[in-house]
């Protein structure tokens, strides 16, 4: 039952390349790395999941910063929640939620997953295909939230 969930199958790839990360760049500085992890993930998923769901918003680049923040934040919430001073967040949280969003569709075309896939699966042997498929990375995602302003 699980082969055919979607969500099995993205936390497979997660994990998958949080191992890639790990295997490349794991002689940085710690602090980089924590920033850059973040980055990077957010960067080499996007061509498996718009494979699947094409809505894509430039507002989607504030997942990394909020990512980052949320290990600050959320225990301050729950702090704040037990002593009755939450209030004082609402209205960040307010501005945040009120945006105005423009929403546009970019699907990964199916030579382009395949070559990506083939290309992560062979990094796991090879630095020159991890450095293919980070060029293939960068030239996805610059396709992808240039393309809804073109």
């Amino acid at each position: 039952q699980y082969i055919f969930n979607i969500g099995f199958w993205f936390s497979i790839f997660a994990v998958f390349y949080i191992y890639l990360f790990i295997q490349y760049f794991k002689d940085g500085n710690k602090v980089w790395l924590y920033i850059f992890f973040n980055i990077w993930m957010f960067l080499i998923f996007n061509p498996i999941v718009h494979y699947f769901f094409a809505q894509t918003a430039l507002e989607q680049f504030y997942s990394i910063p909020i990512t980052i923040f949320f290990t600050i934040f959320y225990p301050l919430e729950i702090v704040a929640h037990s002593f009755y001073i939450s209030s004082y967040f609402d209205d960040y949280l307010k501005i945040f939620l009120e945006n105005k969003i423009y929403i546009y569709e970019v699907y990964t075309p199916l030579y382009f997953f395949i070559l990506y896939i083939l290309f992560s699966f062979f990094s796991i042997w090879s630095k020159k295909s991890f450095f293919v498929l980070n060029i293939l990375m960068i030239g996805f995602n610059f396709y992808l939230y240039i393309s809804g302003y073109i």
